[in-house]
């Protein structure tokens, strides 16, 4: 079993040449990070963004030639309460969380 760092554009591509046979993606990653979007760590804001947007953009666009070719298939996103709520100690998360929920919704129109 290989691992996935879906914040590594090398390790995404890898897996998706060998899960050649996926019809299904989940995309479930997560942050531990916690930061303020006014007071914290920059570092630790553009990690949340880097795993939970970019790392599922990147996701879905190494898979879909995947999907496709096995005929379809279905990208659930798995989220959290956050990305419709904010935390006062975790501000950066639900931006990053709210980022992910919108995401579908820009991929989907290419996804037909």
């Amino acid at each position: 079993m290989r691992s996935l760092d879906i914040t590594d554009r090398d390790s995404v591509d890898a897996a998706s040449r060998t899960a050649d046979d996926v019809d299904l993606l989940v995309n479930n990653a997560a942050s531990t990070d916690v930061a303020s979007l006014m007071t914290g760590d920059r570092a630790a804001i553009g990690q949340m963004i880097d795993t939970h947007f970019f790392g599922t953009l990147d996701t879905i666009r190494a898979f879909a030639p995947v999907l496709t070719k096995n005929g379809g298939g279905a990208i659930p996103n798995v989220l959290s309460l956050t990305a419709w709520t904010t935390v006062e100690a975790n501000t950066a998360l639900s931006a990053a969380k709210s980022a992910q929920w919108g995401l579908p919704n820009g991929v989907r129109l290419g996804l037909r």
